[in-house]
Formats: C-alpha cells, sequence, structure tokens
C-alpha cells in the first residue's frame, strides 16, 4: 500500500500494488509496479486522517510524504479512513 499527499494538504485513498515488480531495462536493477487507485473515492484533509489515524492508536503515522505502508495494523486504519 502506497499513500499519496498533495502539498495543499490533502490525502489521497491509498494505492494498491496491482502487479509483480517489473524491471526496468537498462536502469541498474530499478523496478516499476502497476498501481490500482480508486478514483471515485474522494481525498481527505490531511488533519482530519491523522486525528482519526491518532483515535485509533496510530499518533506518528508519517502522513505529511508519499511512502510505502510497511505496518499492516495502519494499512487497516488507512483503508478504514473511506471505509474499505
Amino acid at each position: 500500500m502506497i499513500v499519496f499527499v498533495s502539498a495543499d494538504e490533502w490525502i489521497y485513498p491509498p494505492a494498491i500494488v496491482a502487479s509483480e515488480p517489473i524491471r526496468i531495462p537498462r536502469t541498474g536493477g530499478a523496478v516499476m509496479v502497476f498501481l490500482r487507485i480508486r478514483t471515485n473515492l474522494p481525498p481527505l484533509p490531511l488533519a482530519t486522517a491523522e486525528k482519526m489515524l491518532s483515535d485509533l492508536g496510530h499518533p506518528g503515522p508519517r502522513l505529511r510524504t508519499d511512502h510505502y505502508v510497511p505496518s499492516m495494523s495502519i494499512r487497516t486504519a488507512l483503508l478504514a479512513l473511506w471505509d474499505l
């Protein structure tokens, strides 16, 4: 799961990796993956998402930058923000 955050303080529904890694030729080992993104779900204000995650027991989920989310409990909490 990957989190996308905009510069204007919005968090978008999580992107889910939908493929196996595909090697990119002539890049020294770089890979790409295809992402599945729910475009029918609206973004949430970042402050609201942080407050909701804090209420669920995740006080520092690092939502201010785009990144991969390794923690299963934070993944579950992020999906719950959009009732997924």
